[in-house]
């Protein structure tokens, strides 16, 4: 009888502070292959490192690199700005770790396959008892403080997530272009919050994060 193959899978957030737009949950999920792949890959594209440690180009060789690749698997989810006003901020993150988790493990390749769950520090599936059932089994995932330095599946979590909610603000940029949404992705730089102060809020803002900037 084969043995079962075994992926790591990492869940990490992007978008936490950033002032406008969604927060992004990404999940990764990689097997022994999909690392040895990853270490091969270095060669080329340098070492592997946390989104933000990365410039934009290496992230998308990176992301594209994960695209291609057999043994590695990836689920984004995302909660809009009025939601996150409404539940918080880590509660909301958290909803979203949980669901794109479910979402990976539905993949027949991952949910029947030998896992552990590792999400950077901050995020839980769910709730901090970090406990879910998976075919009837009892099992818990680990919440490790920085996660994203020592997990390589967190770190893919990251870099897909990070790369996508970019992706994502520069196109509502175009809609919004007062805020400069494509340099900032909705950080409060300078340029965003003078101009917060200036026009106000936009429909992508959480209030909740610019009520010091809004009369």
């Amino acid at each position: 009888m084969q043995n079962k193959k075994h992926f790591i899978i990492g869940i990490d957030e992007v978008g936490r502070g950033s002032l406008a737009g969604p927060v992004f949950v990404g999940v990764a999920a990689v097997s022994k292959d999909g690392l040895l792949a990853i270490k091969n890959a270095e060669r080329k594209f340098g070492k592997i490192k946390d989104s933000k440690k990365l410039s934009p180009k290496k992230r998308n060789e990176w992301f594209f690199f994960f695209k291609k690749n057999k043994d590695i698997f990836f689920n984004i989810k995302m909660m809009n700005p009025s939601l996150i006003d409404k539940l918080n901020i880590s509660k909301s993150a958290n909803i979203l770790a949980l669901r794109a988790f479910k979402k990976i493990v539905l993949n027949k390749k991952i949910g029947k396959m030998d896992y552990d769950v590792f999400l950077d520090g901050g995020l839980y599936l769910g709730n901090k008892k970090n406990i879910f059932e998976m075919n009837g089994i009892n099992k818990k995932a680990k919440t490790i403080i920085k996660g994203d330095e020592k997990i390589i599946a967190i770190r893919i979590a990251s870099i897909v997530a990070k790369v996508l909610r970019d992706s994502y603000m520069i196109k509502i940029s175009k809609k919004y272009k007062k805020y400069n949404f494509d340099v900032n992705k909705g950080y409060g730089t300078r340029f965003h919050i003078n101009a917060i102060k200036k026009y106000g809020a936009s429909d992508i803002h959480r209030k909740t994060f610019i009520k010091n900037f809004v009369k």
